[in-house]
């Protein structure tokens, strides 16, 4: 079968008629509709002489689409006539091919696009520590097979890592899987996302990688230099997780085929995930001004231009394809037109793309007839730039980062831009760190949402602190992530464990005053630590009970963060004598107080009294050579006395026993060295008895020694 574009004009050639005895003397041509010999309703018989080729013009103009059948034979010299010899017809087609639109339907055809489930898997740190050939199956994903000679694992990680969900494959060599519900002669898209995989993990980076569907196979490169724009590490060597965009299409020949991914060299291997295979509806008589599909894909100063099309032609098969790229409607500064043959679609990666400037897409069909269409792709903004995500801030507020609540939901808000394109989408997740998503992984967001939430039980949330993870596209396929701060969790009040309270003894007298006592009755130091809460705490509440006409002193007080000793002296107070209770309470920043931390003082003013009539009773141990003296029912007090003793051979004096301290109501002392004549000695006997708050009576007496 033959094709030509033209209605008004009909011809044919014709050679091999061959007569050796009188010679071919003329031939006869005719065109019919049918290719029966004898029908010739569209040009009657024609004697053209020997001319082995004819062209005329009709007086009836050919229909689009219809078919002719060109019909000759010879006749010799002696008036013999050979066989009819027919064509085998030449349509006729005179619309060039038309241009489709293509619609993508989001319905993902692959089973575990993403690698999410699988028995085991491997964290990401552990890839390079393992030979994954060596390991079970279990570590391969469910719906998905080895091919001969090939080894994969899951790779996990509870951060910002996968493209999709938390998992994604490591492959050397490849993987398939049968896919079943196609439609022959559908148009369908595959989408995938790759990454180098750490070279810590590899001796050298893979520079390709294939995807076959059927017997179609096509091969794609590999970004060579990891790199992201979030904030999983600060990496001058970028040897983490990069995430490049392939997109390839087919049309289906069967019901059911095979499609396999995987890496060009087994022995390095790749990242793969967030795979995708869908429906494309090709749209006929569509207004659109631009039917050719086109995207950028940028990696760090590294890009490629992709584009597809479809063209519809019922007449004549399509030939050929040829693509140009340009800054222009149907420009080629970029490139020039390039052949795909008949493939429906196209890629570049030996591009340099400018940001902020626009390309176009041009593709010219031509037909089997010699028609051509020309279809051209939107203008395509060249933003090499991602999205800014100016704040993510934990709770509802749009101006205030919250750092802690009580509710057992996790609440953020953020704003993003993005001045080029403009934002596409924005995605939200939870975990207990920095890009984690160990409560959640990434959830796509609607339309010019900013703020979201999300309810959890408790257990989960508990003295924990919770970070919200925004991801960000904009329009040119970019993106970009930022967490918060963190937001702490806790219904529990602050706890008292640790807790210890106590007070500084004041004394008026240079006498220190005893633990839980003092002599001075206008201040109070309260000193406390150990109060414990996993929000912080805010404040304290101090409480001191008994004193003045008031009865009760209470105050809040704030103290500097990371003050791990708290101190508080009360003034003016004018406390009467007696028990006071102090209590201690922490607020934390949720504002749930505390138990109370209990603590006593005692307020002691007043002097011990001297019982009248009662004096210092001594007495003399010559065996020993020792006195005794004895205070015993002299002093009187409520509170303890502990006393301080001084003898000496004059008033005032100490050269015999020096402020000897004791609790005792007795005390025995020898005479030191150097006093060889007792006679006629006099002893000065000096006992202070001193009160627990440090206040003091004095009564003294005079040993004659004869």
């Amino acid at each position: 079968m033959e094709f030509q574009n033209s209605s008004s004009i009909i011809g044919a050639h014709w050679h091999g008629f061959l007569d050796l005895e009188s010679g071919v003397k003329n031939y006869f041509w005719c065109v019919g509709n049918t290719s029966y010999k004898s029908e010739c309703s569209i040009r009657n018989w024609e004697n053209v002489g020997i001319h082995t080729s004819v062209s005329r013009t009709l007086s009836q103009m050919l229909v689009n689409g219809q078919k002719c059948y060109n019909k000759v034979y010879a006749v010799d010299n002696v008036g013999y006539k050979s066989d009819v010899i027919v064509s085998d017809g030449v349509k006729v087609d005179i619309t060039p091919p038309e241009p489709e639109y293509l619609f993508h339907i989001d319905n993902n055809l692959l089973k575990n696009p993403s690698f999410e489930l699988y028995q085991s898997s491997l964290p990401i740190n552990d890839t390079s520590l393992y030979d994954i050939c060596s390991l079970t199956p279990d570590f391969i994903p469910d719906d998905w097979s080895l091919t001969s000679g090939s080894c994969a694992i899951v790779v996990l990680s509870i951060k910002n890592l996968a493209r999709d969900g938390r998992s994604f494959l490591f492959i050397r060599g490849s993987v398939k899987q049968e896919i079943e519900g196609l439609k022959p002669g559908g148009f369908y898209q595959v989408n995938f996302f790759s990454s180098q995989i750490p070279l810590t993990a590899a001796t050298a980076s893979n520079k390709e990688g294939f995807l076959s569907v059927g017997k179609s196979k096509h091969m794609f490169l590999l970004y060579s230099k990891a790199y992201r724009h979030d904030e999983h590490e600060l990496s001058l060597t970028r040897e983490i997780v990069s995430w490049q965009r392939h997109t390839f299409y087919f049309t289906a020949t069967h019901e059911r085929t095979i499609l396999e991914i995987g890496s060009a060299d087994s022995k390095t291997g790749l990242f793969l995930d967030y795979l995708s295979l869908q429906n494309v509806e090709r749209i006929r008589n569509n207004s659109a001004e631009s039917q050719v599909s086109a995207h950028v894909v940028y990696i760090h100063q590294w890009g490629s231009i992709h584009g597809a099309w479809s063209f519809f032609e019922d007449n004549s098969p399509i030939t050929e394809y040829s693509w140009a790229i340009g800054y222009t409607k149907g420009g080629t500064q970029i490139q020039q037109f390039t052949s795909t043959g008949v493939q429906n679609f196209g890629y570049n990666y030996n591009v340099t793309l400018i940001h902020n400037t626009f390309v176009h897409v041009t593709v010219i069909a031509s037909n089997a007839a010699e028609l051509i269409e020309i279809s051209y792709s939107k203008p395509v903004l060249m933003d090499l730039t991602p999205p800014d995500i100016v704040y993510v801030y934990d709770g509802r507020l749009s101006n205030t980062d919250e750092d802690a609540w009580t509710d057992n939901e996790v609440v953020v808000n953020f704003l993003a831009n993005d001045e080029e394109s403009g934002i596409d989408y924005c995605e939200w997740a939870i975990g207990y760190q920095p890009q984690g998503i160990d409560l959640q992984t990434f959830y796509r967001l609607g339309t010019g949402e900013h703020l979201a939430s999300k309810d959890f039980d408790y257990s989960v949330l508990e003295s924990k602190t919770i970070y919200s993870t925004v991801r960000c596209h904009n329009r040119a396929g970019l993106f970009s992530s930022k967490s918060s701060d963190g937001v702490k969790i806790s219904i529990l009040p602050p706890s008292i464990t640790n807790a210890k309270v106590k007070t500084i003894p004041l004394s008026i007298t240079e006498y220190k005053a005893g633990n839980n006592y003092q002599s001075n009755v206008n201040n109070v130091k309260v000193q406390w630590s150990g109060f414990e809460d996993y929000t912080g705490i805010e404040q304290f509440k101090i409480t001191l009970i008994g004193y003045g006409h008031e009865a009760t002193f209470e105050e809040k007080m704030t103290f500097p963060v990371g003050q791990d000793i708290q101190s508080v002296d009360i003034m003016n107070m004018n406390m009467p004598e007696g028990l006071k209770n102090i209590t201690v309470q922490a607020i934390s920043k949720l504002l749930l107080t505390s138990s109370q931390v209990l603590f006593n003082v005692t307020v002691v003013s007043s002097k011990p009294i001297t019982k009248a009539g009662n004096t210092l009773v001594h007495s003399w141990h010559a065996g020993s050579e020792e006195f005794t003296v004895s205070w015993k029912d002299v002093f009187i007090s409520q509170y303890p006395l502990f006393y301080e003793i001084s003898v000496g051979t004059i008033d005032g004096g100490s050269d015999v026993l020096q402020w000897q301290e004791t609790i005792s109501t007795s005390i025995k002392f020898g005479l030191p060295p150097g006093f060889e004549n007792f006679s006629k000695l006099s002893l000065h006997v000096f006992v202070r008895a001193i009160s627990a708050g440090g206040t003091f009576e004095d009564i003294k007496i005079v040993i004659q020694h004869k």
